[in-house]
């Protein structure tokens, strides 16, 4: 879970997933709260660059997509190592690539990374340069070769 913040203080949150079985073997994946109660607290809590719009996770790999707006290039950030109290700034970054103004949400779906622009969205259709009004899927593996 990320918290996004317009002044830079910007943190992921970090919380343990545990595995169990329920009565017919399947398992199950839950939050581990340690507790007697539903609340959660975190387990780790790091920092992350400023103007983050989105996060996505493959395999060891964290990708963090980030927009300055209509006048700036986007980026999409990568980092290979995931340790704890880790700082997930641009100057810890393994990859930075260069992407089309207003990129906003990227996902994961098996070796795909999809990347969603704001620039699609009715108010800022004119704005964007250019404006991408189709969600874009790209291998990651590919995306981020030498």
């Amino acid at each position: 879970m990320a918290y996004f913040n317009d002044d830079g203080a910007s943190v992921m949150h970090r919380y343990l997933i545990s595995t169990t079985e329920d009565e017919d073997g399947k398992e199950v994946h839950a939050l581990d709260t340690r507790k007697s109660t539903e609340e959660a607290y975190p387990d780790d809590v790091d920092k992350i660059g400023k103007e983050i719009q989105g996060l996505a996770f493959y395999h060891e790999k964290l990708m963090l997509s980030r927009s300055a707006g209509r006048k700036q290039d986007s980026t999409l950030l990568s980092f290979d190592r995931l340790e704890e109290n880790e700082n997930f700034t641009d100057k810890n970054a393994s990859t930075e690539i260069t992407m089309p103004s207003y990129l906003e949400q990227i996902a994961v779906d098996g070796k795909q990374l999809y990347i969603l622009f704001e620039s699609g969205a009715y108010p800022y259709r004119d704005h964007g340069n250019p404006s991408i009004d189709r969600v874009l899927r790209v291998e990651i593996d590919t995306l981020f070769s030498e």
